[in-house]
C-alpha cells in the first residue's frame, strides 16, 4: 500500500534510539509477521504501524490530558469532508453527536421507514445488483432521519452532489479543473451550503415550537447549556453530519452487501441469523414496529456484522500525527511525524484474533476479551467515528427486514471483490431476490 507522507523540518528529525526498519511495502497484501513499526520510505517523515494496538500502548504510557497522538486527516479527504484541523473534531462534540444519533426517539424513525424500496418495488427480480440498491436505500434513510428531506428536487440535487463528493474523497489531491478531486471539492462546497441552509430552516422551526426529535439536525440544535445557548456550533454540526453521511452511506451499504453475500454462501450462519430475527418478528403483533429493546436482542446478527467488518474492513486505515517525541518498542518516532495504522493488519493478527482467516462470529461473544484499539473498523478512542451507532442501527434494521421478507441466491460464482478504496463485490453482487410472499 502506497501512502503519501509529510516531511518534517530538519529540526524535528532526531536520530532514533534504534534505526527504523526499512520500507518493505509489498505489491500484494501480506499478513506475514513483521516488525510492528515500518518507515514508509527512506528519509520520509512518516511511519506505518502494524497494529492500532501500538497506538494503545503509546496512549497508556501518557497522561490522559496530554495525548501523544493527534487525529490527522489526509490532504484529500480532510478538505473534502471539511474537517481539516489536525485536532479533528472536539471529543465533547463527538460524544454529543453519538448521543444524538443513538437517541431512541430519533432511532424510532428508522424503524418506521419499513424499507419501502423493497416492499413496494421488489417482488421477484433476477440479477438485481445489491450494492447500488443498498447505497440507494441507505441514502434515503440518511435524508429522512438526518435532515428530514423527503423525495423531491431538493433531495435529488443533494444526492447528485453527495455522490460527486464521495467519488473524490480518496483521490489524489490535485486541485485542477479536470481532476476528480476538484469536482469533489466543488460538490463538497455545495453539500455544505445545503446543510447550512437546512440548519437555518430547522432553527427557525424549533423557534416556532417544532419537535426537537424530528431529525438529527434538530436534535443537535436542541442541545443547550446552562445559559440556554447552543452547545453544538453550526460548524460542528456540518462537520459531524458529513462524517455520519459517509459512515451511514458507504460503510453501511458495503457492510450490508457483504453480509448478504455471506448469508447466501453460509447456510449455518443464515439459519442462526434467521432464527434470531424470526423470534423477534413472531413476538410482535401484525404491523407492530421494532423497538429499541428488539435491537438489543439481535446479538448474534451484530456478531456476524462485526466479524464481517473484521475480515473486510470498509476503511483500510487512518492517520495520526505525533504531538511530541514517542518511544515505541525501542524506536523513537520524532515529533511532527505522521503515522498510518493499517486496519487489516490489526484484524488479521493471530495474536489478537486466533485463526484470523476463519469467519467466526462467536469470537465477539466476549467483547471484553479483545484488547483495546485492536478492533478498529470505525477507528477508536474518544474520537471514534460519530456515525458508528447510526451505521449499527441502520445495518441491524435492514438485515431484519431483508431476512424476514426475502430469500436470495447469488447469480454468479465470482466471489472476488476490489477496493476503490472501499471494498466492492464483483459486478455489484447480482442476486436473485424473491419475496417470501410469492413462495
Amino acid at each position: 500500500m502506497k501512502i503519501t507522507v509529510e516531511r518534517a523540518s530538519a529540526q524535528e528529525i532526531q536520530p532514533p534510539l534504534n534505526p527504523l526498519p526499512p520500507s518493505d511495502i509489498p505489491d500484494k497484501p501480506s499478513f506475514q509477521r513483521k516488525p510492528p513499526l515500518r518507515k514508509t520510505r527512506p528519509s520520509a517523515a512518516g511511519v506505518r504501524l502494524k497494529r492500532e494496538s501500538g497506538i494503545a500502548s503509546v496512549k497508556r504510557s501518557s497522561r490522559p490530558e496530554t495525548p501523544l497522538l493527534r487525529w490527522k486527516f489526509d490532504e484529500g479527504s480532510g478538505k473534502i469532508s471539511s474537517v481539516q484541523d489536525e485536532g479533528g473534531v472536539d471529543r465533547k462534540s463527538c460524544r454529543r453527536i453519538r448521543a444524538a444519533v443513538s437517541a431512541r426517539k430519533l432511532a424510532a424513525g428508522l424503524w418506521r421507514l419499513r424499507l419501502p424500496e423493497f416492499q413496494t418495488n421488489v417482488g421477484q427480480r433476477v440479477g438485481i445488483q445489491v450494492l447500488p440498491l443498498m447505497k440507494t436505500l441507505t441514502f434515503n434513510i440518511i435524508c429522512s432521519l438526518l435532515f428530514g428531506l423527503e423525495r423531491g428536487a431538493r433531495r435529488d440535487a443533494f444526492v447528485e452532489y453527495f455522490q460527486q463528493m464521495i467519488e473524490g474523497m480518496w483521490s489524489i489531491p490535485i486541485n485542477m479543473p479536470f481532476t476528480r478531486f476538484n469536482r469533489s471539492l466543488k460538490a463538497s462546497a455545495k453539500v455544505q451550503k445545503m446543510l447550512r441552509d437546512l440548519i437555518c430552516e430547522k432553527r427557525t422551526e424549533l423557534e416556532k415550537g417544532a419537535s426537537s426529535h424530528q431529525d438529527l439536525i434538530t436534535c443537535l440544535l436542541s442541545i443547550r447549556g446552562h445559559d440556554n445557548n447552543e452547545l453544538v456550533s453550526e460548524d460542528e454540526i456540518v462537520h459531524n453530519v458529513m462524517l455520519i453521511m459517509v459512515a451511514g452511506h458507504d460503510t453501511s451499504s458495503v457492510l450490508i452487501t457483504f453480509i448478504i453475500r455471506l448469508l447466501a454462501n453460509d447456510k449455518t450462519i443464515l439459519e442462526a441469523v434467521l432464527k434470531e430475527q424470526e423470534e423477534i418478528r413472531n413476538s410482535k403483533l401484525s404491523g407492530e414496529l421494532l423497538t429499541w429493546e428488539d435491537l438489543g436482542k439481535m446479538k448474534y446478527t451484530w456478531r456476524v456484522a462485526m466479524e464481517t467488518l473484521r475480515t473486510i474492513p470498509p476503511i483500510f486505515g487512518g492517520f495520526r500525527k505525533t504531538v511530541e517525541d514517542i518511544e515505541y518498542e525501542g524506536y523513537l518516532i520524532p515529533k511532527g511525524w505522521q503515522i498510518f495504522w493499517v486496519t487489516s493488519m490489526t484484524h488479521m493478527d493471530a495474536d489478537i484474533f486466533p485463526e484470523p482467516s476463519n469467519f467466526d462470529p462467536d469470537r465477539f461473544g466476549n467483547a471484553a476479551a479483545i484488547p483495546p484499539y485492536c478492533y478498529v473498523p470505525f477507528g477508536g478512542g474518544p474520537r471514534i467515528c460519530p456515525g458508528y451507532e447510526f451505521a449499527k442501527i441502520e445495518t441491524l434494521v435492514t438485515i431484519h427486514h431483508l431476512i424476514t421478507h426475502f430469500t436470495w441466491k447469488l447469480c454468479c460464482n465470482d466471489d472476488s471483490f476490489r477496493r476503490d478504496p472501499m471494498p466492492a463485490p464483483a459486478q455489484g453482487l447480482p442476486v436473485h431476490l424473491v419475496s417470501k410472499k410469492l413462495l
